[in-house]
Order: structure tokens, then C-alpha cells, then sequence
């Protein structure tokens, strides 16, 4: 059974209107192009999923769809979970080895 916390939660996400999803404009390393990277990003229970295009050659060889997972604190708004998943997807760029973010 969800909590009320939680189904707070789920709610406020569904009555969000903008998109959802965190765009950055990177260098594609192996180009030397820039480009942009896409995280869309979804509820499933407390958890943010934030799905990418390849970042390394480990997402590429895979046959899941790469992403980035955030467990949500349900005590904190949206907006600030939100921002936590943006930081973990600037350190997604950071670590990866087809990208770097744009100074």
C-alpha cells in the first residue's frame, strides 16, 4: 500500500506541465561536435528514471536502454529531487567517455 507521502508525490509529478527532461548541450569526443543529450525522465514508484543515449562504450554494447536511476526523498519537493537527478545527469556527462559538457 502507497503511503499518502507518496501518492503526494506521484500526483504533484503528474500535474507537471513542462516537459520532462533534463537537455544538455555537450562535445561529442569523437567528433569534436557539438551536440545535445537528452535525459527523459519518468516516475516508477519513488524512483526518477532519466534515459540517455550511450555514454560509454559499456551503454553501448548493452541491449537495455541506457539511464540514470534516482531514488526520490518523498520529505523533499519535486523541485528539489529534480535537482539532485539534474546533478547526477551533469555527472553522467562528466564521467562519460563519448561526451563533455559545454563550458
Amino acid at each position: 500500500m502507497k503511503s499518502k507521502k507518496l501518492v503526494k508525490f506521484q500526483n504533484d509529478w503528474d500535474n507537471v506541465t513542462k516537459f520532462k527532461m533534463v537537455e544538455l548541450q555537450v562535445i561529442d569526443k569523437r567528433t569534436n561536435e557539438r551536440d545535445w543529450i537528452i535525459f527523459d525522465i519518468e516516475l516508477h514508484g519513488r524512483t526518477f528514471v532519466a534515459y540517455h543515449v550511450a555514454l560509454n562504450d559499456r551503454d553501448d554494447k548493452s541491449k537495455k536502454v541506457a539511464c540514470k536511476r534516482f531514488v526520490c526523498d518523498i520529505d523533499f519537493s519535486i523541485d528539489e529531487n529534480l535537482e539532485a537527478l539534474y546533478d547526477g545527469c551533469i555527472c553522467a556527462i562528466l564521467d562519460s567517455e563519448y561526451y563533455s559538457l559545454i563550458d
